[in-house]
């Protein structure tokens, strides 16, 4: 999973999808359900956001929890851009706290 964020323009790039909990998944060879065991052992699996670790951490409420993806296939789910919100807000924050160390 890997992330950037571009300093000069604000822009961040990803190379994951959030795919929303509980998902049909058909990419993994077998169907399973996003964030089930199949899922997590999936080699594109990697990790997952929720709403009470984003509330915690970053002030963000999410109403759903979603599974960071990153099968080349794979798209955003449909209602995941208050996760890809947090996601960017958390991010942008940390890069800009590491340029003023």
């Amino acid at each position: 999973m890997a992330a950037t964020y571009d300093y000069q323009t604000g822009q961040i790039k990803r190379d994951f999808h959030f795919v929303r909990w509980d998902e049909k998944c058909r990419l993994s060879g077998l169907p399973c359900y996003a964030g089930s065991e199949r899922c997590i052992k999936c080699q594109h699996y990697n990790g997952s956001i929720h709403p009470w670790s984003t509330m915690l951490r970053h002030g963000f409420r999410l109403n759903d929890s979603y599974v960071f993806c990153n099968h080349p296939d794979k798209k955003d789910s449909e209602d995941s851009r208050e996760a890809a919100y947090a996601f960017n807000e958390a991010f942008k924050h940390q890069a800009l706290c590491a340029l003023d160390c």
